[in-house]
């Protein structure tokens, strides 16, 4: 059987399929980020509520740093991208400088001072470039920049989307519903900027 759809008809359901594309690597690059924790967690027995906490933003930057340190670094174990991801990103969202010497201790065990030396190197130019990107947008929010960085790994999507139709985002589906206005502006000023 043949179905004909309009050429709107089929730009919705392209859209529709980029916004569950969104949903899907927000939700993964949290899991993701929280399966990283959980391993650290088991085996330096410590406990990381903050990081928790902070799994959505965070899960963002740890998305980013662990793709450039898989493509970075051919052979890493996924045990170590997972340490030197937590122990650069552990000081912006927390003061466990305890299980910070643990972490940075490994690393040198582990002979991966190198590598988590680039990996703050480029975690603060991520940082920089998405802190004068948020600062670009006309729209006050309410949290230091880096909060919204779980944004990071579907800024390509939210570019597409601005360029190839009319969208509605929901929301409601990205985050808890407390924040769901402030976040619905700053996409919506996103969309808007890759729009002009």
């Amino acid at each position: 059987m043949r179905l004909i759809v309009t050429e709107s008809q089929y730009k919705s359901i392209l859209l529709e399929e980029k916004i569950n594309s969104i949903i899907n690597k927000v939700e993964n690059s949290q899991k993701n980020f929280l399966s990283h924790v959980k391993k650290i967690e088991k085996i330096f027995d410590v406990n990381l509520p903050d990081l928790k906490k902070n799994s959505l933003p965070l899960g963002g930057m740890s998305y980013l740093l662990g793709d450039f340190l898989k493509k970075d670094q051919k052979n890493i174990k996924s045990d170590d991208v997972g340490l030197i991801i937590l122990a650069t990103l552990l000081p912006y969202f927390s003061n466990n400088l305890e299980t910070l010497k643990k972490l940075l201790e490994e690393i040198k065990k582990r002979n991966l001072v190198d590598i988590f030396d680039t990996c703050l190197y480029k975690f603060s130019s991520l940082k920089d470039s998405f802190e004068n990107f948020m600062n670009s947008l006309p729209v006050p929010y309410k949290k230091d920049p880096l909060y919204y960085s779980f944004l990071l790994p579907v800024i390509p999507d939210l570019y597409y989307i601005a360029n190839k139709s009319k969208y509605h985002i929901d929301v409601d589906e990205l985050i808890d519903s407390n924040q769901n206005k402030e976040l619905g502006v700053i996409v919506d000023e996103i969309i808007n900027k890759f729009s002009d």
